[in-house]
């Protein structure tokens, strides 16, 4: 995860890695054996540790697959970016359009003998109203007034 779906992103490579860990989420009992109950819960770790990659994997693959660009936080290798930065001695093209800011990708994650994940893209819900500040509420406990709610 650290050198495909972190800060510098490249289709071909994320696509390789998708190949990779349902491999071994279908494998799993395969590869993994324990030789003591305490090892039970690193399994389960591992377990949730594959089905997790696969699904943000999958989410970023489709983002990109959207024609989703760079954003703040990473960058889509583009060959045909406008723009470039230099890292080392390698030249990283990519692009600023198209960030899908009014729009959020929900992923689901089901198996049986494969994993599968859907995208459902949604409009981006408000922000809530929120008013339970740390000095409203002690204001209240004060003045006894959470007891009337």
């Amino acid at each position: 995860m650290s050198k495909i779906g972190a800060f510098i992103r490249d289709k071909d490579k994320i696509e390789e890695g998708l190949v990779k860990f349902k491999k071994a989420f279908k494998e799993f009992t395969d590869i993994i054996f324990i030789n003591d109950l305490k090892e039970l819960p690193t399994v389960f770790r591992i377990y949730d540790m594959i089905i997790t990659q696969i699904a943000c994997l999958s989410e970023i693959l489709e983002y990109i697959n959207k024609g989703g660009d760079s954003r703040g936080s990473y960058l889509v290798s583009d060959s045909h970016g406008g723009h470039e930065v230099k890292i080392e001695d390698t030249i990283l093209k990519f692009s600023l359009e198209n960030d899908f800011k009014e729009k959020i990708c929900e992923t689901v994650v089901s198996s049986s003998d494969e994993i599968r994940v859907s995208h459902e893209w949604v409009d981006v819900r408000p922000i809530p109203e929120y008013d339970s500040w740390f000095e409203n509420v002690w204001q209240e406990y004060r003045l006894k007034e959470i007891y009337k709610k």
